[in-house]
């Protein structure tokens, strides 16, 4: 960028030479703003799943509970309905009541309220470490398009360099050919 400035001010109509200083704050804030937006699309889809994702293991706890509370009734009716022995609506009222009361002792509700707790522990882990994933692919994501925007701005440069030198050069060399030709009069 100096060599083109330097060359900017030694060859007038050098274009771009002088324009050059305000691309890589340009490109900076081109970046930042891929990196913002990116992070932002980036939450917004973590925040939809895991609204999903945070209570979907409770969830399977919750209903596994709630099937040991009417397993009873369903093997009771299935006893019923296949004709086996005594098994009466009544016999299958009482074990679903029997099973009701065993699924809501003091124990049983503490260790439910327990597998719950740790249940939620465990989705937030994996949600954070999830999100962690995404919010670090996303800056790598926006690092290397900035990388590659700072890359093509420098070849740019360099060759917008190289033109100004070459042009300088050849209007060195004319200069001192007509110089050269003066020097002969």
């Amino acid at each position: 960028r100096e060599a083109a400035l330097d060359l900017g001010d030694l060859v007038p109509g050098l274009e771009g030479a002088r324009d050059d200083r305000a691309e890589p704050p340009q490109a900076l804030a081109a970046a930042a703003e891929d990196l913002q937006r990116g992070l932002t699309a980036c939450e917004e889809r973590l925040a939809r799943r895991s609204r999903l994702w945070n209570h979907a293991l409770p969830g399977v706890v919750a209903l596994g509970w709630l099937w040991s509370l009417a397993y009873p009734v369903v093997r009771g009716a299935a006893r019923r309905l296949a004709g086996e022995g005594d098994a009466s609506w009544g016999s299958v009222a009482k074990d679903a009541f029997l099973g009701l009361l065993e699924g809501l002792n003091p124990a049983a509700l503490a260790s439910i309220a327990v597998l719950l707790v740790l249940a939620y522990l465990v989705s937030a882990l994996a949600v954070w470490v999830r999100q962690v994933q995404r919010v670090e692919a996303a800056v790598t994501e926006a690092e290397d398009g900035y990388r590659r925007r700072v890359r093509e701005h420098g070849e740019a440069a360099v060759a917008r360099a190289r033109e100004a030198a070459e042009r300088w050069r050849a209007e060195r060399r004319e200069l001192e050919g007509l110089a050269g030709g003066q020097g002969d009069a």
